[in-house]
């Protein structure tokens, strides 16, 4: 079977969004300032998440900015995590501070992300960022919500009126990536399990210009449902045997699609890019630096 879309790559953007934080942050040296420092979160051993992190230092490494690693063991209590995160607030050597995700099921995880500074916060994951989003005012925005509009405008995505449906309602995707698109007045809909139990994934997907899924269950979207002509992003990532498979059955959707990303090679790299990015503007706005 001939595919059909072409795949979307977030790679080469990525490459360009790393050289010019790496050519940024050579010149805040060269003025003799400290490096940009980004403190990420861990509790317990996770393989994908190590893997994550593994990836987040190489990027941080190439570009300048020092990765400091804060590794908890499983047992920390939510109190002692989120005293680690204020001990992470208060040190100015630090720009931003994320927080590894899956948390224990014992600790709420918006009690966790609330607690990192508003102007210490990477991921858009603080109560305040999120709600400055709706008004389009939001310091930091979540890097995959940017990545993916980032790979829209690469696809030539005319976004106002453009028919958008988002799989997966999370604070850290669906949320704030529905607000960015409504922002550049698409009409989007955001669909989620309650969707799915009625019934009726198939028929918003198969009405959809743009379709973004992000919910991590392989095959969710079926290649069938896909609109002749539509964008198709995948942020979905699951481990299958030793294979990292996608929301979207991609060889059936790529014959329906015009673009399409893959799984991985996509989103990934984007989203690591635009979290340096936002590393920086935390240092920037902390600094003083002129933008």
């Amino acid at each position: 079977m001939t595919m059909v879309a072409q795949v979307l790559r977030g790679a080469p953007r990525a490459a360009a969004i790393r050289q010019t934080l790496r050519d940024r942050i050579v010149e805040f040296c060269r003025q003799g300032r400290s490096a940009p420092v980004l403190a990420a979160l861990q509790v317990g051993r996770h393989p994908s998440c190590e893997a994550y992190a593994d990836v987040q230092h190489r990027a941080a490494e190439q570009v300048g900015i020092i990765y400091r690693s804060v590794q908890l063991e499983e047992s920390v209590s939510e109190s002692a995590l989120i005293d680690e995160i204020r001990r992470l607030n208060e040190d100015r050597a630090v720009h931003g501070v994320l927080m590894h995700l899956p948390l224990p099921e014992r600790m709420e995880r918006r009690h966790v992300h609330g607690a990192i500074a508003l102007e210490k916060d990477v991921e858009g994951v603080h109560p305040m960022s999120l709600g400055l989003c709706m008004t389009g005012r939001a310091p930091v925005v979540s890097p995959i919500a940017l990545a993916v509009v980032e790979l829209l405008e690469q696809a030539g995505v005319v976004f106002e009126g453009r028919e958008v449906v988002i799989v997966g309602h999370s604070d850290l995707i669906g949320k704030p990536l529905a607000l960015l698109l409504l922002e550049r007045m698409a009409t989007v809909t955001v669909c989620h399990r309650g969707t799915s139990d009625r019934g009726a994934l198939a028929e918003h997907v198969g009405r959809a210009e743009v379709v973004v899924s992000a919910v991590g269950y392989p095959g969710l979207i079926r290649g069938a449902w896909i609109r002749e002509g539509a964008v198709v992003i995948d942020i979905g990532t699951t481990m299958v045997g030793d294979r990292v498979i996608g929301d979207v059955e991609f060889e059936a959707a790529a014959q329906r699609a015009s673009h399409i990303t893959p799984v991985p090679g996509g989103v990934g790299p984007l989203t690591v890019a635009f979290l340096m990015h936002n590393v920086v503007q935390n240092y920037v706005r902390q600094q003083g630096v002129t933008p």
